[in-house]
């Protein structure tokens, strides 16, 4: 399971950076901890707000491949609301619980970070004394 947060920088293309990594997670093709928007499965499903799920990775476009030795032949990217995207990847193919399980997840992980957004929000309205909205 990977955690990936979007990184925008000024004159750079937006990107996923990771934010957490299970343990037994193997190393990126290029040893880097960004995935790119436009050329990654996790990128796919920020891009369309939706959830991706890839049965069969080696004959997916967006799939770059990792270094080391692959465990894995299926990945579910679900993107997280105003923050990324929540990466599992499987060995074999889940059962219908398993994945409502972990899209639960997902669907508490946008609420809290919703509500960590407007707590912040209003504490900044408060702290520069403006009106809300």
């Amino acid at each position: 399971m990977s955690l990936w947060a979007l990184r925008i920088e000024k004159d750079k293309k937006p990107v996923l950076q990771s934010f957490y990594r299970s343990a037994n997670y193997t190393s990126y093709k290029t040893d880097t901890k960004y995935l790119p928007i436009d050329d990654s499965i996790a990128g796919r499903a920020f891009r369309k707000e939706k959830e991706e799920f890839v049965y069969d990775l080696e004959n997916d476009p967006d799939w770059n491949g990792f270094s080391g030795k692959q465990t894995y032949s299926a990945i579910l990217a679900i993107p997280i609301k105003n923050f990324g995207v929540l990466t599992v990847d499987f060995s074999n193919k889940p059962s219908e619980h398993e994945i409502k399980v972990i899209e639960v997840y997902c669907y508490n992980m946008a609420l809290l970070n919703a509500t960590a957004y407007q707590s912040y929000k209003y504490c900044d309205r408060i702290n520069n004394n403006e009106e809300e909205d």
